[in-house]
């Protein structure tokens, strides 16, 4: 039996990994798009890209509250077995992440223009 901790660290690995994956990247994008959402208006896929390229930097400034929330909305199940570890994925969690953080990339910016005009 593997102690937990080494499962929740083999997990967030294979969460960084699939975030960062290219075909991820255009996924996260064409749901992005689909939706139609107001604080999507603007962004492209490099800005997408970026985002999600820079999430070990952001993972490690969370709260393990914070962590912990973005991984039950990743992450379906967890099926280990003394041979391997499958995680499976929520069908629409990394879009649902995606557009969260773009609405809170939104909420910043608007907060600091109101800062600037104060």
């Amino acid at each position: 039996m593997l102690p937990a901790g080494e499962i929740e660290e083999a997990v967030v690995a294979q969460l960084r990994g699939i975030l960062r994956a290219p075909e991820m990247v255009a996924q996260v994008w064409r749901e992005l798009v689909k939706r139609n959402d107001a604080a999507v208006q603007g962004m492209n896929e490099m800005q997408v890209a970026v985002a999600l390229s820079k999430i070990d930097t952001v993972w490690e400034q969370l709260f393990p509250l914070e962590q912990h929330r973005i991984v039950l909305l990743l992450v379906e199940r967890i099926i280990a077995s003394p041979n391997e570890m499958q995680v499976r994925l929520h069908p629409n969690g990394i879009e649902n992440l995606a557009l969260d953080v773009v609405r809170a990339a939104g909420r910043k910016a608007a907060t600091a223009a109101e800062g600037q005009t104060a």
